[in-house]
């Protein structure tokens, strides 16, 4: 009599399920809750879900995207500019396509329609192209320093700060009072100069006569 031999093999497990240990002390919900809120999550099984690869592990692709984020996070921006510079290739690629399609069109409508994506196409290639620019060249960070003070904003002048409108008319007039004019008064004698001597009072014998 033969002997039968059994053989087991490896159970296949499902591409499309996440697999998820959980902690100590907490429930499958608060597992559950608590992976649903990371960026990394959600990402990776949007890529299972439009990767159209039937054998990608969405554990694998999850785990994928957080090591990408974590290197993002730790300065390393590789991966997004290596994106960037895909995508701007594949809009670009799909600008020269509905173009093509826009010149073989037999109606206008069907022109018009295919132009106007094919331009929508270009301006995301051009806008994705300035963020890859925009993140190899970043602009200079320049820091505003704002002042506020209790009664409204106030003014920082960095050295000496300004007379006051009071101090600046008493200089004027220490300084008017340092020249020759003795006085400002209007109604005090003048000084006797070269081109205005002294007028003495007429005497009565100088006097014009009346009648």
């Amino acid at each position: 009599m033969s002997k039968t031999t059994t053989i087991k093999t490896a159970k296949k497990t499902d591409p499309d399920a996440l697999k998820v240990t959980g902690a100590p002390g907490r429930s499958h919900s608060q597992t559950f809750a608590e992976l649903v809120v990371q960026p990394h999550v959600g990402s990776g099984l949007t890529i299972k879900a439009f990767s159209g690869i039937a054998d990608l592990d969405v554990t694998d692709a999850v785990a994928e995207v957080k090591k990408v984020c974590a290197q993002a996070v730790g300065g390393d921006l590789s991966c997004a500019e290596s994106m960037l510079q895909a995508q701007m290739l594949a809009l670009d690629a799909i600008f020269h396509q509905l173009a093509s399609r826009a010149v073989k069109a037999d109606y206008m409508r069907n022109l018009e329609g295919y132009l106007r994506l094919a331009l929508k196409a270009q301006a995301q290639a051009r806008a994705t192209a300035e963020a890859l620019s925009a993140l190899k060249n970043p602009a200079p960070f320049i820091r505003q320093q704002n002042n506020v003070a209790v009664g409204g904003p106030q003014q920082v002048v960095n050295g000496a700060m300004p007379p006051r409108a009071g101090e600046v008319q008493a200089a004027q007039n220490e300084l008017l009072e340092d020249r020759d004019v003795v006085t400002l008064d209007p109604r005090a004698p003048s000084a006797a100069g070269r081109a205005d001597p002294q007028l003495e009072a007429l005497g009565v014998k100088h006097r014009p006569a009346h009648g």
